[in-house]
C-alpha cells in the first residue's frame, strides 16, 4: 500500500468577504498574517494591512496586489505602542 502526500486543492474564492473591510495587523507581512491577508483580498475583502517593518509590509502588499489585483491599504504600526493602534484605527 502506497500513501501519496499531496496537499488538497487551493480553495477557490466566493466572494464571502465581498463589500465588508478587513484589518490585519501585527506582522501581516509575513507568515499566518500574511496567509489570512491573502485570503481576505482574494474572498474580496477591502484589506488593510499593517506590520512593524515598513520593507516586509510593503512586499506583503505587492504580492497581494500581483494575486488579486487590488493593492491592500498599508499602515506601519507597532502594537505595542497605543498612538500607532490609534493612528491605525483612525486611518
Amino acid at each position: 500500500m502506497s500513501f501519496v502526500n499531496t496537499p488538497p486543492a487551493y480553495p477557490e474564492a466566493r466572494g464571502l468577504l465581498k463589500g465588508k473591510t478587513a484589518v490585519i495587523t501585527a506582522a501581516a507581512g509575513t507568515g499566518i498574517g500574511f496567509s489570512a491577508a491573502k485570503r481576505a483580498a482574494e474572498e474580496g475583502a477591502t484589506l488593510v494591512i499593517s506590520d512593524f517593518h515598513e520593507r516586509r509590509l510593503g512586499e506583503a502588499a505587492d504580492a497581494i496586489e500581483a494575486a488579486v489585483g487590488v493593492r491592500p491599504h498599508t499602515v506601519v504600526c507597532d502594537v505595542t505602542q497605543q498612538a500607532d493602534v490609534d493612528r491605525l484605527r483612525d486611518e
